[in-house]
């Protein structure tokens, strides 16, 4: 099987390197929503998967993946939290995330969003 481009999105370093080290195809790594948006516009993706709450000003997971969703469109997307709300269940419900990787998350359920 092909590697997998994936673009890893999260505030936190800790959880960022959790995710790198749980996924065995290549990963790039964004700390915050500028920072995500740039890698969008410079390189292809197959998946995206960003934090829902990330401390930024510029915007939250959801913002990361109306990006993607534009600009890589074949992209499949989903949103990883800690605190699941009204805002995860509208991204799924319209097509914005195919699913929702809830804290604390376990290998089996990383590996069904990878696919």
């Amino acid at each position: 099987m092909a590697d997998r481009q994936i673009l890893i999105v999260d505030d936190d370093p800790f959880m960022r390197a959790l995710l790198v080290s749980a996924i065995e195809h290549p990963v790039a790594t964004a700390a915050g929503v500028f920072e995500a948006k740039t890698l969008l516009n410079l390189h292809s993706f197959d998946l995206v998967i960003s934090d829902l709450n990330l401390e930024d000003p510029e915007g939250d997971g959801v913002s990361v993946l109306l990006t993607a969703r534009a600009v890589q469109p074949s992209a499949r997307r989903g949103l990883v939290t800690g605190q699941p709300d009204d805002r995860c269940v509208r991204a799924v419900s319209v097509g914005l995330a195919e699913s929702v990787l809830r804290k604390p998350w376990s290998l089996a359920d990383l590996r069904r969003l990878i696919g």
